[in-house]
């Protein structure tokens, strides 16, 4: 959350990478180093329509949930099915 002014607060997204390794858990790396790095714990599920993103034609829109919070993703459409797959495992 950041301060917006006259008491109110915004929440700000963090960018970030999902990054998916063969057997071993989903990490998520903030883009500003490695301070932001968090392995992220299972149960995990995708949820969301796939919605669009705005200025993103080739990106979808989903919320992954896991065993410690929720986390906004852009999935490029190129990978919807690799991340589907490396979720379900």
């Amino acid at each position: 959350m950041i301060r917006a002014g006259q008491g109110r607060t915004v929440l700000l997204s963090k960018r970030g990478d999902l990054r998916l390794t063969a057997g071993r858990p989903p990490v998520w790396v903030q883009r500003t180093g490695g301070a932001g790095t968090v392995e992220l714990v299972p149960p995990f599920a995708l949820r969301g329509e796939g919605g669009k993103v705005p200025g993103g034609p080739q990106f979808r829109r989903y919320e992954l949930v896991t065993g410690d919070g929720t986390y906004d993703l852009a999935v490029p459409l190129k990978d919807l099915e690799l991340v589907r797959y490396a979720m379900a495992r």
